[in-house]
């Protein structure tokens, strides 16, 4: 449990966040601000009540890892791990209980969507959740009704911020269809997303961790985006390309001088083979199961390998 000052206010902003997108950031933020918060948690559900056995779920650490590097450098909003770590079947008021054991003195506030406050009647133990703590309901139209009023015993406000019309199905459908996620996510949770391969169906594989390390490296020095290409699916001889470009000699040979000290940093190994060095016109960096494509100036459109392999599901960086 982080550390909490007396007196406090925190925002408990739970969900699946399977995965976290950009509008719950959004949503977080604008609550953050507008009910001039301390802190807001994203509490990640251990194993919802109203969405057990859904197939395509991700597991909970996957879930978490994913809010983890969503709110990394965020002021003021925090990942929270108290479900996962009670385990079993996530109810609010059990995880209010709890925060209230140990932060007797924070004043609680439960962030909701307006769609997800329509059917705050089916809760569990709503008496509870009024007792512990105030709902704020947020949103672009946000608003109250009687009925909710009654039920939480008017501890219960609308909070009208902006939000962005994301969801996380559409994530998941987007991914399983093998198409991009740039700017529905943050881009360190599309690299789980495809490091974990999730939400891609049964016996999808992960990408090598040799892909994102070398992502990662080409991207500090590359002219620009780099792309992760998942081939294991398409090809026989290897299961990614990492692609990268330079705009002149000396631009390309220090992507490959960082690709291959970061690689050998984090994953202890060094290239097979690296072929076209000379030129640095198309680098080819060879490490088995990863193929890394370091372009010159224009090669990269010419050869355009991105539309070539246009079937393999990519993640750009």
């Amino acid at each position: 449990m982080p550390e909490f000052a007396a007196g406090m206010r925190i925002g408990v902003f739970g969900g699946t966040f399977d995965p976290i997108h950009e509008g719950h950031l959004v949503a977080a933020s604008g609550v953050l601000e507008a009910l001039s918060l301390d802190r807001v948690l994203l509490v990640v559900a251990n194993m919802p009540w109203q969405k057990a056995g859904r197939e395509d779920q991700a597991g909970a650490e996957d879930r978490f890892a994913m809010v983890s590097a969503a709110v990394a450098g965020i002021q003021g909003l925090e990942a929270s791990r108290i479900e996962v770590d009670r385990g079993g079947i996530t109810y609010t008021a059990d995880t209010l209980r709890e925060l209230r054991e140990e932060i007797p003195d924070a004043e609680l506030v439960v962030v909701v969507g307006s769609d997800v406050a329509e059917d705050m009647g089916s809760w569990e133990r709503l008496d509870e959740i009024a007792e512990l703590a105030t709902v704020a309901v947020v949103g672009r139209g946000s608003r109250v009704t009687d009925a909710l009023l009654r039920t939480l015993r008017g501890r219960v406000e609308a909070v009208r911020i902006p939000v962005l019309e994301t969801s996380s199905s559409e994530v998941r459908a987007r991914v399983a269809a093998g198409l991009d996620v740039e700017g529905l996510v943050p881009s360190g949770v599309a690299r789980i997303i495809h490091r974990n391969a999730l939400y891609r169906g049964p016996g999808a594989r992960k990408l090598p961790s040799v892909a994102l390390v070398a992502a990662r490296a080409a991207a500090a020095k590359a002219l620009s985006r780099v792309a992760v290409l998942d081939m294991s699916a398409l090809s026989t001889f290897c299961d990614a390309f990492v692609i990268a470009d330079g705009s002149n000699s000396r631009q390309v040979r220090a992507v490959v001088d960082e690709v291959e000290k970061k690689v050998k940093e984090e994953e202890g190994r060094g290239p097979d083979q690296v072929e076209g060095l000379e030129a640095c016109r198309w680098v080819l960096m060879d490490y088995g199961d990863v193929l890394i494509h370091v372009f010159g100036e224009g090669t990269r459109d010419f050869y355009s390998l991105e539309s070539l392999w246009g079937d393999a599901p990519k993640m750009e960086i």
